[in-house]
């Protein structure tokens, strides 16, 4: 009952013998001591408030549990020696040497005190329950060894060095605990036991081998800024999980049917692909995803996923399938590969960032909003290349814009409804045409429609098809040459699949060669599609989407003289719903007695809202048509000389949508400009007046084009140009005078277009190209006159339409005469050209240039006749649309002063030396 009792030699209990300790505790005694191994096979061992002392290494073995109030191990190691030999230590444990420890085997560790393993000191076991009822901490060299076991923590344990060993561990709470550690924690199973696990570092990561249920309101996990690798499920009903930094890592399904669940600040990263499932909307929010090559699935229409930075699906195996629930991309995705599908919900890309598809990216969006993150700012989509995506099922579009890379045609598949909310841009004008709508894009790369028979740029053209929509099923695009004879095709058939519907596929269309002498040949090319999908169907009555182009087969076999040069003025880029000049006048026949018989401008493309006026006269015209992106218009002209030799040309006209600056007063000009462009200047005088400024160019050519915006609600303009592509700077400047009415473009190549529509079906235009001529031009119903005149030049337009010219004075090196020419168009189309004279030493016999002198020429209204002032005056007309011949009249600036009318046989002309008045 007191005092100390030692086996120095250890000893055994068997039978019905009996050993009673109890009473023997280290206070004033030292208990039981024991220096070898003591075993109880049977009998009755009575310990009752008793200490144990070591004065070696011992084993016990018992076949009942044992419990001491005080351990001294005394720099000695006690092992239990049986699964039934468990042991309850009261008091705490000092382990501290290297000699010190407690080795439990199969057998339970109780220790009702905190828990320090200092120094060298260690507890090992390789089963049963280690149970640290008040905690403890691991620091040191110690060692800490639960492997096989059961580690049962009733308060907050720490590792701050150490050795802790945890193969095939399972952690059970007692009570609510924290967790720090140095290093990575890996259990097999954690038993919550309804309490919560606090992992109390961000180096405290949890890794848990078997399936994790949260399903008591006592119950949680919170991570901090750990990361929780998850290698098994984990189905949460009640309780609650939280993270407050470092990455998730999952491999199998997440399930939150109740509960709370808060995370912020933390990475996702899968492991394999999985659902996450969650009743809490919104819940799911991650700074990063990493797919790393599996698919994400969310499970539900309230499994809402917020990810704040970008995101990169690149392999085929990666994607999201969002099902019913949001996804919400606060940073642009970039998909090259991989899917991203939903049947339901929204998809919310991140607005003022652009996310890109290219290459081999899926994207199948039913039933589903496709909008911006806030739902107000733009997100944009660019496609590059031909990516397969698309929208079905009454899905929505808002707060989008969408563009293609240059030189790609990839679109966006819409059916079955698929409508605009708001702010929707480039579905129609980057290839998909519509909404909800089934047909074909093609494009076709040639010279001007032009095959010809012989090697060249010319010999062959190519057509580009691919579907605007995701067919049900393979989709044929039967093609067919109509004279074989003179194209031929590589390929009569191509197939569109479910899968391919959106992937280009190009057919070579060949000038077919031959030794007949049979001019340029006309030859159709057709196409239509046939599928059992009814989008796609055809019968023998109806060809669905059929289209035709028709190119022209140059003959190689026949050549009269040399072909006409066709000269076009450069490409322009103007603004929207301007009047658009084609101008053809400067192409000529280079054969001595050749002479240009008729010209033929026609428009290269597939819309319909564009009408040319005069396209049989070498200069025509059209206005651009009304758009929501920037649009490149092709136009080609044939030119025929009296050999009837033809020749092409074409021009590129990009046409840009506007936005307009206010007028000065109400009623004011309101000058326009395109959407795309900031002005280099926009000033705003202190009397409310505005002066503008556009400036296009380089450093050999540039051009300045300004705008003063007056206070009566008039404008001026101006356009200077610096030539330095000679060394030496030329400038000159074109000005123009405007009244109210006026609708003033200032064209991206810093040219000017005006125009006001007068009353009775009267058009009046002024455009003043980028290198400063200018293009004045008066029509009802499409006829009237054209007038042409050099830079420096200044039009006044009067408030009812009268065009005033006035051309800046020259001076003929050789004569030394000076001419100026001043140029009159009416509203009616009547013109009234006069041309002084002065200076010079006796130009002609008949007049002595120094006194002055003048000749007029005039038109009237009602012909569509075509003039030119660049240099002197010409006139021409073509009589009858050409078909009797073309009246022509001059005013030399030499002082000679002509008029002709060729009939194409014959040639009658008039010319005098003195001052004439032509009409």
């Amino acid at each position: 009952t007191g005092g100390i009792v030692s086996l120095s030699g250890g000893g055994q209990l068997s039978g019905t013998g009996k050993f009673d300790v109890s009473g023997s505790t280290t206070v004033g005694t030292e208990g039981w001591v024991l220096g070898g191994d003591f075993v109880k096979s049977s009998g009755t061992l009575t310990i009752s408030q008793t200490d144990l002392k070591l004065e070696g290494h011992s084993t016990l073995t018992s076949d009942e549990a044992l419990s001491f109030v005080n351990l001294n191990l005394n720099f000695n190691t006690l092992t239990l020696g049986s699964s039934t030999s468990d042991l309850t230590v009261e008091n705490a444990i000092t382990i501290a040497q290297n000699t010190e420890g407690i080795s439990t085997g199969d057998a339970d560790l109780i220790l009702n005190q905190y828990q320090k393993i200092l120094g060298e000191g260690s507890i090992t076991s390789t089963g049963g329950i280690i149970y640290l009822q008040e905690g403890g901490e691991l620091s040191g060299t110690g060692k800490f060894d639960v492997s096989g076991s059961i580690w049962t923590l009733g308060d907050n344990f720490t590792k701050t060095s150490g050795i802790l060993t945890m193969l095939q561990t399972t952690l059970k709470l007692a009570d609510n605990s924290t967790l720090t550690s140095d290093e990575a924690l890996n259990f097999v199973n954690l038993n919550l036991n309804n309490f919560t696990l606090t992992l109390g570092s961000e180096t405290s990561d949890l890794t848990v081998e078997n399936p994790i249920t949260i399903d008591s309101s006592g119950e949680g996990i919170l991570t901090g800024e750990a990361d929780l690798i998850l290698l098994s499920s984990l189905n949460m009903s009640q309780g609650l999980l939280g993270s407050t930094g470092g990455t998730w890592v999952l491999i199998k399904d997440f399930l939150k049917s109740g509960g709370t669940l808060t995370i912020s600040q933390t990475d996702l990263e899968l492991k394999d692909s999985i659902k996450l499932t969650s009743d809490q909307a919104l819940s799911f929010v991650f700074v990063t995803l990493n797919l790393n090559n599996f698919t994400l699935t969310l499970g539900s229409s309230t499994s809402d996923l917020t990810v704040q930075n970008a995101i990169t699906i690149d392999a085929s195996t990666e994607g999201i399938s969002t099902g019913e629930a949001d996804l919400i991309l606060l940073s642009a995705l970039t998909m090259s590969n991989g899917l991203l599908e939903s049947t339901g919900g929204a998809i919310k890309l991140a607005h003022d960032q652009t996310s890109k598809f290219s290459e081999n990216a899926f994207m199948m969006l039913d039933e589903t909003l496709l909008t911006s993150d806030n739902g107000i700012g733009i997100a944009f989509i660019e496609i590059d290349g031909e990516p397969d995506l698309s929208m079905t099922d009454s899905s929505q579009v808002s707060y989008i814009t969408l563009s293609i890379t240059s030189g790609t045609a990839g679109s966006i598949s819409t059916a079955g409804g698929v409508d605009c909310l708001n702010n929707c841009t480039g579905f129609i004008e980057t290839g998909a045409y519509g909404f909800n709508t089934h047909g074909l894009y093609r494009k076709v790369t040639s010279a001007n429609f032009m095959l010809s028979e012989s090697s060249g740029e010319r010999k062959t053209a190519t057509l580009a098809v691919k579907l605007l929509s995701r067919p049900l099923n393979d989709v044929q695009v039967i093609l067919s040459s109509s004279d074989l004879s003179e194209a031929t095709l590589n390929n009569y058939l191509l197939t569109f699949t479910p899968s391919t519907w959106n992937r280009v596929q190009e057919v070579t269309i060949t000038g077919e060669d031959d030794d007949v002498s049979d001019y340029d040949v006309r030859v159709r090319i057709l196409g239509y599609t046939d599928s059992i999908d009814t989008n796609y169907a055809s019968t023998s009555a109806i060809k669905t989407h059929a289209f035709k182009y028709t190119f022209t087969n140059i003959n190689d076999d026949l050549q009269k003289g040399v072909s006409p040069i066709v000269q076009i003025g450069a490409d322009q880029k103007v603004n929207e719903k301007t009047r658009v000049i084609l101008d053809g006048s400067a192409s000529y026949d280079p054969d001595p007695t050749g002479r240009i018989v008729a010209f033929k401008w026609e428009y290269i493309g597939q819309r319909t809202d564009v009408t040319l006026t005069r396209e049989s006269e070498s200069i025509a015209y059209f206005t651009g048509p009304d758009i929501s992106e920037t649009t490149v218009m092709s136009f080609g002209l044939e030119v025929i000389d009296d050999d009837k030799t033809a020749s092409y040309g074409s021009t590129s006209i990009t046409i840009e949508p506007v936005k307009e600056i206010s007028a000065v007063v109400s009623g004011g000009i309101e000058p326009k400009y395109p959407e795309d462009i900031t002005l280099d200047n926009e000033e705003t005088a202190s009397d409310g007046s505005k002066n503008l400024q556009l400036i296009s160019g380089t450093s050999t050519f540039l051009t300045t084009l300004g705008v003063a915006m007056n206070l009566d609600g008039t404008a001026s303009s101006s356009l200077k140009t610096e030539d330095n592509s000679s060394g030496e700077q030329i400038t000159s400047t074109t000005k123009v005078n405007l009244p109210l009415g006026i609708d003033l473009n200032m064209n991206k190549d810093a040219s000017l277009s005006i125009s006001k529509e007068l009353d009775g079906n009267v058009f009046l235009t002024t455009n003043i190209s980028s290198d400063g001529a200018v293009t004045v031009g008066v029509s009802t119903n499409g006829i009237g006159p054209n007038l042409k005149a050099p830079k420096g030049s200044e039009v006044t337009i009067a408030t009812d339409g009268t065009s005033s010219i006035s051309m800046p004075a020259s001076t003929d090196s050789t004569s030394g005469i000076t001419t100026q020419v001043v140029s009159t168009l009416s509203p009616d189309g009547s013109t009234q050209i006069e041309m002084s004279y002065s200076g010079g030493s006796g130009r002609t016999a008949n007049a002595d240039g120094s006194s002055g002198s003048k000749s007029t020429l005039s038109t009237d209204s009602g012909l569509s006749v075509a003039i030119d002032t660049s240099s002197g005056v010409t006139a021409s007309m073509a009589v009858t649309e050409g078909t009797l011949g073309t009246l022509a009249a001059s005013l030399g600036s030499d002082g000679i002063s002509s008029t002709s009318f060729d009939a194409g046989t014959s040639k009658t002309t008039f010319s005098s030396s003195i001052s004439m008045n032509l009409q």
